[in-house]
């Protein structure tokens, strides 16, 4: 099942289940006894739960404030981040939560660099973003020029010409 993540009821906590997949179902069993049917999702996916609703107007209200801070850092997070969220749902929240504090930690360009590198090839999660910010390039600092045909020797200054 590559690493997804299928929910079951708390009163398996502990015990032993057997879980059987196919190309489209997991199903989990306890004993002879099937307990629950999940459809097949990517690795590193939570599959919902039975009943679960998308958003609450309370977590689209936060996404939507999450969303817009992403606007601010730059459009390619933005975009980024909208894509998360339609492929993982409200579950890219703290993802989105995680990547804004890369901002904080790294100039924004490497964050920027980042997402779009993995937007480009649909990664959403924290660890992939953080690797590629690590990997990005930092550009030199640049050197002042002291000496140069435009800029006067400081000889060529008298005090008149600062009280002018």
């Amino acid at each position: 099942m590559a690493g997804a993540f299928y929910p079951v009821p708390l009163a398996l906590l502990g015990q032993r289940v057997r879980v059987r997949w196919e190309a489209h179902l997991v199903r989990v069993f306890q004993g002879d006894t099937l307990v629950m049917v999940h459809a097949r999702v990517a690795a590193g996916v939570f599959a919902p739960r039975a009943g679960e609703a998308e958003a609450s107007t309370r977590q689209q209200a936060f996404v939507d404030r999450l969303v817009g801070q992403c606007e601010r850092v730059g459009p390619a997070l933005k975009q980024w981040a909208d894509a998360a969220l339609a492929v993982r749902g409200v579950r890219a929240i703290r993802l989105i939560q995680g990547v804004l504090g890369l901002t904080r930690r790294h100039p924004r360009e490497r964050v920027l660099a980042a997402v779009s590198e993995a937007h480009a090839h649909q990664h959403f999660r924290y660890q992939t973003i953080r690797q590629l910010v690590d990997r990005t390039p930092t550009r030199p600092a640049p050197t002042l020029v002291t000496e140069d045909p435009a800029i006067r020797p400081m000889t060529q200054y008298t005090l008149e010409d600062f009280l002018r």
